[in-house]
């Protein structure tokens, strides 16, 4: 469940807890799939009011080894010229 409806755990303290163990836990292939779900939400879910998922989205980048992936999904986003939070 957490790696498809993991953006409902976004707003509390707990939530985002949760969703930082369960990155701990699962395996690497799973955590592959929970990225490419971000893939099209990030700039959403980062600009939303009252949001906890810099900090899931730190704990991905800190714990996935595939950095093209990361890069695609997270860091392309984030750093784009014309998006610039």
């Amino acid at each position: 469940m957490i790696q498809t409806d993991f953006a409902s755990f976004f707003f509390t303290k707990e939530g985002v807890n949760l969703v930082c163990n369960a990155i701990d836990y699962m395996e690497p292939k799973d955590k592959k799939l929970m990225l490419k779900a971000f893939k099209g939400n990030i700039k959403g879910y980062l600009t939303a009011e009252k949001t906890l998922c810099h900090v899931v989205i730190i704990k991905l980048l800190s714990s996935v080894d595939d950095t093209v992936l990361l890069k695609k999904t997270i860091l392309n986003v984030c750093f784009k010229e014309n998006n610039r939070f």
